[in-house]
């Protein structure tokens, strides 16, 4: 009996010190909204190309293409019609499930999701591309991949990866002429 009442005892010391520490028991807060990256502020909506009006639509088709850092160039960001796909030499994706939001006359963001979502919502997306164009036209890119919590940019250069082949397997370069080009790995679906 003695054992019964010391374990009480020690339960509801260790409980009332619990219970001491913590000093707001309010329901618990909204967490913050991801920003992605510090790419955009807040939650922003998105919408499939199909949903936009002509004159977005056409906007967004001149951003398509594969973008480059500067340096090494080994990895790549490639927006097209229905696809996003992000090239590196230590793993690639490719996104079919991708949606647009026009920030300003000179920005735009594109947002990939899982190709079984169908939510649409902030916590779903998976990556963030934002394109600007400053006033002398020149498009520069940034990518955060959610997951990974890191920005990357800006992109610059508009080029098409090229494909080769080593050993059976495919391969991706800046150019297959350098034999020095890294070579970044073909893009998994997500």
């Amino acid at each position: 009996m003695k054992k019964n009442v010391c374990t009480v005892l020690v339960c509801a010391l260790i409980f009332a010190v619990l219970l001491a520490g913590c000093n707001d028991l309010s329901p618990a807060k909204p967490k913050p909204q991801s920003d992605m990256c510090g790419l955009i502020q807040g939650d922003i909506s998105d919408f499939a190309l199909s949903d936009l009006p002509p004159a977005h639509r056409n906007e967004i088709r001149n951003l398509y293409g594969c973008y480059w850092m500067t340096g090494v160039r080994n990895n790549c960001t490639e927006i097209g019609d229905a696809n996003l796909v992000l090239y590196s030499t230590a793993m690639s994706f490719s996104y079919a499930n991708i949606r647009w939001s026009r920030v300003s006359d000179s920005m735009w963001v594109c947002f990939a999701y899982g190709d079984d979502d169908s939510n649409y919502s902030e916590d779903g997306r998976r990556i963030a591309v934002k394109f600007t164009k400053d006033s002398g036209g020149t498009v520069k890119l940034w990518q955060c991949v959610k997951a990974m919590k890191q920005k990357s940019g800006p992109f610059t250069e508009k080029k098409a990866v090229e494909q080769v082949e080593k050993d059976g397997n495919v391969f991706y370069v800046y150019d297959k002429n350098n034999p020095s080009s890294p070579t970044m790995l073909a893009p998994i679906p997500r």
